[in-house]
């Protein structure tokens, strides 16, 4: 999924979706990784799977950057985008700000800090191109 139809799921999103999270993960180069599992009750193998996480290597699931406030901004820390970022929220509304660049209001402050950091990241990657 590229970023502009990541961000166009985010804008319409109510509440956070590990689908979507998975989604931003895939994006910023989290790796799936396949494997052979014994089932102990039957001994049959299985294939199962595991993430890598790109900024260090180990396995781990994708953060929950749609529900979870500390991974979204986590996420906005991650990739290094400003030096300055906030966010609000009222019932049924969220905002963010990555200051001076980029406002964005979304139905909560999870998807908002989402929303602004992969603007950033599109952005800078149009800019690449």
């Amino acid at each position: 999924m590229t970023l502009d139809l990541i961000i166009e799921h985010l804008f319409k999103q109510q509440q956070g979706d590990r689908r979507i999270d998975v989604a931003i993960a895939e994006a910023l180069g989290w790796e799936r990784k396949t494997h052979l599992v014994l089932d102990e009750a039957t001994g049959e193998e299985r294939t199962g799977f595991y993430w890598v996480n790109p900024f260090t290597n180990k396995p781990a699931p994708p953060p929950s950057y749609t529900s979870n406030l500390q991974h979204a901004y986590e996420l906005l820390q991650s990739l290094s985008i400003s030096s300055g970022a906030g966010f609000s929220w009222e019932p049924g509304k969220g905002g963010a700000k990555v200051y001076g660049e980029v406002s964005v209001d979304a139905a909560t402050p999870q998807l908002a800090l989402c929303i602004a950091a992969l603007k950033k990241v599109a952005e800078k990657t149009e800019l690449t191109r």
